[in-house]
């Protein structure tokens, strides 16, 4: 038995449907994220060049992820997940220390902040069970 697995994404949908929404959530949002990180930047946001670092990243993840899914390719997924579980920590390193600058300032962006971890961790399961379930079929258990 998997420790953090789930059989379904959000309203029902297979974990493939699941994973494949993601990719493309990836893949959409990490260009816009990047675009808006990279006029933060211009305004002399410093942090943000660590956000604009993660988002580049997430572009060719959600397309490694798309490919995954699409072909049903676990190495693409395992990777997906491995580079998200390097990369979470170092978002919530980067979310703590806005979070320390700006805590009088932008109180609702904290709460938006905590939801935000939280997604991604939840994907980050999704597409790990996805994984576990394509070996599990190719192993016939």
């Amino acid at each position: 038995m998997a420790v953090c697995r789930v059989d379904t994404f959000c309203c029902g949908c297979t974990l493939r449907t699941g994973a494949f929404i993601i990719g493309w959530v990836d893949l959409i949002l990490g260009v816009l994220k990047t675009f808006w990180n990279t006029y933060q930047i211009a305004n002399d946001c410093h942090i943000c060049w660590g956000f604009a670092t993660i988002n580049f990243l997430s572009v060719p993840l959600g397309g490694c992820l798309l490919i995954g899914t699409l072909k049903e390719r676990k190495s693409f997924l395992w990777t997906w997940v491995c580079a998200w579980w390097l990369l979470i920590p170092i978002a919530a390193i980067l979310y703590i220390l806005i979070l320390v600058d700006t805590m009088y300032n932008y109180y609702n962006y904290n709460i938006v902040v905590d939801i935000l971890l939280f997604i991604e961790i939840y994907y980050n399961v999704v597409v790990r069970s996805y994984a576990i379930s394509i070996k599990e079929r190719e192993d016939g258990t």
